[in-house]
């Protein structure tokens, strides 16, 4: 059975998740889902994964505009995965809703925990706390890679559990306001040098570089790749991002997830 994973990732734990588990599945490729969308790629597998972070118990936009556009047989095994740090709620069902709309259906849904990167939230978890999450995670992957080999359908997971509606209604609200937030709430400080980094970073290429200056757009997913990845940690967000702790998964580097680069219109694939 050949699998596909399609993933978005920020800082690194999408990332993650996504190559742990193609290692563990068998004919297995990793494809990023900005770099599938800009591209035109479409899956081409019998069994298909969507990996993403959860954004206020919801689905990242730009995974819902994937979603939106999915074209797959509908007699292919689809599953998600999910990392979270807070609260999941009903992040899978969103998502299912969406593939409903193209007479698609999840047929197993699952929920990972992970370090949180959200800075408004606050900083990185301590370096101990990090290794608990990272070695649970392994033990979860190793469970559902175990239930996609199988092929066998469950229900999707959940904890906490707003109603679907009103999930649905805070992604909208996060549709609408995003962008506006990121253009009122990111600067740079005196620390930044114009490295570039963030502009290579940024998942939707949002950002760019302006008389020695990041400049950010208006389609920001509030992914965070900007601030935790700048090597001066010269990005802030709001008013007290300054003296919080950043954070990277430590397995993934910054030019991994990349949108340019000489391979980016490929799908990976991944060995354990």
């Amino acid at each position: 059975m050949k699998t596909q994973i399609f993933y978005f990732s920020g800082t690194g734990n999408s990332l993650s998740v996504a190559r742990v588990l193609a290692g563990k599945l068998e004919d297995t490729q990793i494809v990023s889902i900005p770099i599938a969308l800009k591209h035109g790629i479409q899956p081409e597998c019998d069994c298909l994964g969507i990996v993403y972070p959860v954004y206020a118990f919801g689905i990242p936009l730009i995974v819902a505009k994937f979603l939106k556009q999915l074209s797959l047989s509908n007699d292919a095994y689809i599953f998600a995965v999910c990392t979270y740090a807070g609260l999941a709620g009903k992040s899978l069902l969103l998502a299912n809703s969406f593939l409903q709309k193209r007479n698609l259906t999840l047929s197993s849904g699952f929920m990972v925990k992970m370090p949180g990167n959200y800075i408004p939230f606050g900083g990185a978890p301590s370096k101990v706390k990090q290794e608990k999450e990272f070695a649970e995670a392994e033990r979860r992957l190793s469970g559902i890679a175990e239930i996609v080999k199988s092929g066998k359908k469950i229900p999707l997971e959940r904890n906490f559990i707003p109603p679907l509606w009103l999930s649905r209604l805070i992604f909208s609200y996060c549709k609408k306001e995003a962008s506006y937030v990121a253009i009122k709430n990111f600067r740079s400080d005196e620390k930044c040098n114009a490295c570039g980094l963030c502009a290579k970073v940024c998942q939707t290429e949002n950002i760019v570089i302006k008389n020695g200056k990041p400049l950010w757009g208006n389609h920001c997913e509030q992914c965070m790749a900007c601030l935790q990845w700048c090597p001066r940690e010269a990005i802030q967000y709001g008013k007290h991002s300054a003296r919080r702790k950043r954070y990277q998964h430590p397995g993934v580097k910054a030019r991994e997830l990349f949108i340019e680069q000489e391979n980016s219109g490929e799908a990976f694939k991944n060995k354990e």
